[in-house]
This record gives structure tokens, C-alpha cells and sequence, in this order.
């Protein structure tokens, strides 16, 4: 048997870039994987410079996650002033949005931009690996040490998580296993979002074994440098109700 980590995914808004380009950033119809480990690092309280834990958590585990509903596109449009780069110090740069917007005035710029937002998606999110690994990160998602949000800082959680642990045979017989203990709880508030007939599925290689209608694509989404923003891609499966 495998052991499994299941958490909802809500907000009224959430974004995940996987290519940002110009002035448009719009969002991944999927949480991308850094976005889903850079909110259990920071729940575990696990700093941005420190690669090499960050590297290490994304490595020990494997990624599945359930569309339970889509949402709606939210598009926002930003005006932003910022100095000019011959205006920012070299040696010492500038470090917060305090220290830009106290250049002098004519040294601002106007910057325009477009972000995209999923409005009311919601998710499921199935992390496997070792039991005791698991069991820490449950407990930092109950009790985060830092803030969490989904994409971005303006993006913050909903609804508590609500994480669980299972043992199974696949991340499918576990997301089940969640599903049927939120309906005996009776307490999940988001049924009325929810719809069957859009639920899709996006997993890890090996997570389960590979049927008919599975589709492979390619994602560029594992962060491999938080320091140098460094991303390359992966391999998923992808599948609707199964």
C-alpha cells in the first residue's frame, strides 16, 4: 500500500504563471507544481533561499491532482509605477515598494500590465511519499508557519485545507476515500460548485497504472532555482472521470 496526503484547494481567486511574457500574465488552468510546493515550504516554514530543502521536499514526493470545478476567468487590468533601471542603485538595488516609489517623481515610469485570475476553481491535491514526511506536512497545514496563498500574495486560501492521510492503492482510491469522508462530515461547503461532469484528473508518472484515454503532456512547472527563477518541464498524465 501507498501513502497518500489529500488537501482542498479553494480561493475566490487564484493564478498559476507558467510563462510570463511582456506585459500579459495569464494563469495555468491547473496549480502548477511549484505553486503547490512552494505553499507546503512555506507551511513547513522553509525559507525561499533554502534551495537545497526546497529541493529536497520537491523530490521525495509525487504530485496528483482533481479538478472539481473549473471556475471562471477573471481578467485585471494593472497600472504600476516603477523607476527606470538606470535609476536603481548597482551595488545596492532596491528591495521593497517603499524604497522604489521614494525615487524622484520624474524618475517613475508607467507600466501596464494584464493578470489573469481563476475565480471559484477548486481542487484536490494528492501528495505521496513516506508516511512520517506526510504526517509533518499535515500538521504544517493545519498550522502554517508562514501565510499561505494560490499563485499570488493577493490570492489568499478561502477555506482551511483540510488535509487527511490514507493509505491505498493509487491516488484515485485515495481521493475517493476523501471525497466519501467530506460527504459524511457534511460539512463541505463548496457542493454547490462542484459538478461531475468536469472533473478531470492530472497526476505524476506512477502514481497509478496507465489505462486507455490517458493523455501524457508536458508542463513547465518544476522550480529548480528559487534563488535564479529557474523552471524546467515534466511529464504528466492526464484523464477525465475515471
Amino acid at each position: 500500500m501507498n501513502h497518500f496526503l489529500v488537501f482542498r484547494i479553494y480561493a475566490p481567486m487564484m493564478s498559476f504563471g507558467e510563462v510570463a511574457v511582456g506585459e500579459s500574465r495569464s494563469s495555468a488552468n491547473w496549480p502548477t507544481r511549484s505553486a503547490i510546493f512552494g505553499m507546503v515550504a512555506a507551511a513547513l516554514g522553509i525559507l525561499r533561499d533554502e534551495e537545497e530543502k526546497l529541493q529536497n521536499l520537491s523530490e521525495s514526493l509525487k504530485l496528483g491532482l482533481c479538478r472539481r470545478s473549473p471556475g471562471s476567468i477573471l481578467r485585471d487590468y494593472h497600472t504600476v509605477q516603477m523607476p527606470s533601471q538606470k535609476d536603481v542603485p548597482k551595488k545596492t538595488g532596491l528591495f521593497t515598494r517603499k524604497q522604489e516609489l521614494e525615487r524622484e517623481p520624474d524618475s517613475l515610469n508607467t507600466m501596464l500590465s494584464t493578470r489573469e485570475y481563476f475565480c471559484d476553481a477548486v481542487f484536490d491535491a494528492v501528495l505521496q511519499g513516506d508516511p512520517l514526511q506526510l504526517k509533518e506536512i499535515q500538521k504544517s497545514l493545519l498550522q502554517p508557519k508562514f501565510t499561505l496563498y494560490l499563485g499570488r500574495k493577493s490570492c489568499p486560501l478561502g477555506l482551511p485545507l483540510g488535509p487527511e492521510l490514507f493509505e491505498a492503492e493509487d491516488f484515485m482510491v485515495a481521493l475517493e476515500k476523501y471525497h466519501e469522508q467530506r460527504q459524511i462530515q457534511g460539512n463541505d461547503f463548496l457542493n454547490p460548485l462542484l459538478s461531475d461532469k468536469q472533473v478531470r484528473y492530472q497526476w505524476d508518472l506512477g502514481m497509478k497504472k496507465v489505462k486507455e484515454g490517458d493523455e501524457k503532456i508536458t508542463r513547465y512547472d518544476r522550480c529548480i532555482s528559487r534563488d535564479k527563477w529557474l523552471f524546467v518541464t515534466r511529464d504528466v498524465l492526464q484523464g477525465g472521470r475515471l
